[in-house]
């Protein structure tokens, strides 16, 4: 599996239109940020809730697809 295929699947960057990727560009590095500074800063405590919130998007994207296509 390529890159190109594999953004097909990822939230802001399928439609290909330049402003959602930038949104979701900066969406993602903020929270990888966040995720890596809670690992390092708080032994890991607010890691889990810093993971769920950077798959959030993947889970309701995917759901709205499922049944938009249902």
């Amino acid at each position: 599996m390529n890159f190109k295929h594999f953004f097909n699947y990822v939230p802001g960057f399928r439609s290909g239109e330049k402003m959602n990727m930038i949104i979701a560009s900066i969406y993602y590095i903020f929270f990888i940020a966040i995720f890596i500074l809670s690992l390092l800063l708080s032994s890991g405590k607010g890691a889990h809730a810093c993971l769920s919130a950077l798959l959030m998007p993947f889970m309701i994207f995917s759901f709205m697809d499922y049944y938009a296509n249902k």
